[in-house]
């Protein structure tokens, strides 16, 4: 019932000829007392001419020209200077300007000559309270209640203002007085309980909330605020009590199953916890974003306490059994099933969530990085293609979209995307590096060697310890057979980030195999190699090439064999294995 009235605030730009020069701080203004003058009449041609000016004035406010609308308003103040209203629309502009002391002199005018007039004592009010003048704000509100007693919103206003002041036993005061007028009301009794609190008596903050227990006892919700008041100030057996009462009246009210919940938790009684969490969960009336708030602090605790997860999980499928056209429920899904490594349903809750409308981008981030993950590329670029039309302007969007493009080699598409992408990356260094990595990729595999250079050397300037792009460059460099000191440098400065990486110790192999240090190429591949159980064809044509020129050419066929029918072996393998001998 009782609101306060918002402050208005405008913004205010572009105002010339140095009229709008800064005023004194907020504190440093004053309000002036308003003195009541006796107020003559304009004759007949002073009217006349007021009026025209005055609305030739009007004219220039309405098309912001606020400094034509001033010199005119000071005009009627020259033509009749006890008009209240020019007083009155001389201050609204220098409210809007930020001249509040002026604002405050011209007002103060315009309520000595017209004491009654709520509108220019409520706009007064309000600058006070823009100010944090929150005490004359009380006194502006004091006077409007007086003037126009029916209203209680002002004596409602004059007490949130002396809340604001800090004045709380003032403003409990107003309260009381508005209590005696309206009786009983939820709001005006919260206010008072607050108040008591930040005053440090809870005797009295229950004794308010007792009054709202007894003008309505069958009203459960209010026990449970008693509730609540009692466990906020660690009196758990009487909170107890209370969510007792409320749960003899109400079996199913959420809030209180929650908070009782809660009791026996800290309590040490888990069972019991969990059973009343059910209870709650289980009502379809308990709002899905009240239980999403409590799962969220299942994911946190259970980032740290993975025992919490089948209880989350039971409480999860529950709110999707009354909420299973709920689109942010799946996106909660799924990132409980991130929790858990169960990448696969994680996939499927987050699909779900955009089919029921989800939009939000850490849920395509979600799925783009699991799909990633499955080297789905095609499904990657059908899901980015989506996400862009929703996130025109965001970077990461593109980013995910340019690495479908190349792996799923439309590289050409791959450079448009990612040139658009790069304006949004701007600001943002790390991302930058990556898309000019993928760049690098991409004319790389249209053989594109010098832009794909220029892009790596870009990325490398923004990241200079990528170890994927400074693997990825020496190899390139490797193949063709240039800079091999360089590309020998940034190899061995990959495995220095990311020790014992096979395929940065493929590189590495491969360069000296390039550089005719054999003996250290076999080292390096016999490292990559490890088991041999998941080497790729590459790899094992690579071992095979340097076996060849150690001269073991028997060992050497046999790892050819082995890349047969693998991927990423050269042209030059079949060849190899039928003739038994290196062709390069």
């Amino acid at each position: 019932m009782f609101r306060v009235k918002p402050v208005k605030h405008t913004l205010f730009l572009g105002l010339a000829f140095g009229l709008w020069a800064c005023g004194p701080s907020a504190e440093a203004i004053k309000s002036k007392k308003e003195t009541q003058v006796e107020v003559q009449e304009m004759d007949y041609y002073q009217d006349q001419k007021f009026q025209q000016v005055f609305f030739d004035a009007q004219r220039k406010k309405a098309v912001e020209d606020y400094e034509g609308a001033l010199k005119l308003f000071q005009k009627c103040l020259d033509i009749y200077p006890q008009s209240d209203i020019a007083f009155y629309e001389i201050a609204l502009i220098h409210q809007m300007a930020g001249n509040y002391q002026l604002a405050f002199e011209n007002l103060n005018q315009a309520l000595s000559l017209a004491p009654n007039n709520k509108w220019y004592r409520e706009t007064k009010v309000e600058l006070h309270n823009s100010l944090g003048q929150y005490e004359l704000a009380a006194e502006g509100y004091a006077t409007l209640y007086e003037q126009n007693p029916k209203n209680l919103e002002w004596k409602y206003n004059e007490a949130i203002a002396l809340i604001n002041a800090k004045e709380f036993k003032k403003a409990i005061d107003a309260l009381d007085y508005l209590e005696k007028e309206v009786g009983i009301q939820e709001d005006i009794i919260r206010q008072k309980e607050e108040l008591y609190l930040r005053m440090g008596d809870l005797d009295k903050a229950v004794a308010e909330v007792q009054k709202l227990i007894d003008s309505k006892p069958s009203e459960p919700r209010y026990y449970g605020i008693m509730a609540e008041l009692y466990a906020a100030n660690d009196k758990m057996d009487l909170a107890k009590e209370y969510l007792e009462k409320v749960l003899e009246l109400d079996p199913s009210l959420p809030q209180a199953l929650v908070t009782l919940s809660d009791i026996y938790r800290r309590e040490g009684n888990s069972e019991q916890a969990i059973e009343l969490m059910k209870r709650a969960f289980d009502n379809p009336d308990f709002t899905i974003d009240s239980k999403i708030q409590i799962l969220g602090s299942y994911y946190q605790i259970a980032a740290q306490e993975p025992s919490y997860l089948p209880e989350a999980f039971e409480l999860l499928n529950l709110a999707l059994k009354h909420h299973d056209d709920n689109a942010r429920i799946y996106a909660v899904k799924g990132d409980f099933h991130i929790r858990k490594n169960e990448l696969d349903e994680a996939l499927t809750a987050y699909k779900k969530a955009i089919e029921l409308g989800e939009e939000e981008l850490a849920v395509y981030t979600q799925i783009f990085n699991l799909q990633i993950q499955k080297q789905d590329y095609k499904e990657l670029l059908e899901y980015s293609d989506e996400a862009l039309i929703l996130y025109p302007n965001q970077g990461e969007v593109y980013l995910f979209q340019g690495l479908a493009q190349n792996q799923l080699k439309l590289h050409k598409e791959a450079i448009n995307t990612l040139n658009t992408g790069l304006i949004y990356a701007e600001a943002q260094p790390r991302m930058k590096a990556q898309f000019y990595m993928y760049l690098g990729d991409a004319h790389h595999a249209l053989q594109e060697h010098e832009k794909s250079d220029e892009a790596y050397e870009k990325s490398l300037a923004l990241d200079a310890n990528n170890a994927y792009l400074l693997n990825n460059y020496a190899y390139y460099l490797s193949i063709r057979g240039e800079d091999l000191d360089k590309a020998e440098r940034m190899s061995k400065r990959s495995l220095q980030l990311i020790p014992n990486t096979a395929s940065f110790q493929d590189t590495y192999a491969w360069i000296m195999y390039k550089m005719g240090r054999y003996s250290e190429a076999l080292d390096y591949i016999t490292k990559a190699m490890g088991s041999g159980l998941n080497a790729s064809g590459e790899m094992l044509e690579h071992y095979g090439d340097i076996l060849y020129k150690l001269g073991r050419v028997d060992e050497a066929l046999e790892q050819w064999k082995k890349a047969e029918g693998k991927e990423g072996t050269s042209e030059f393998l079949a060849k190899k294995i039928q003739e038994g001998k290196l062709y390069e």
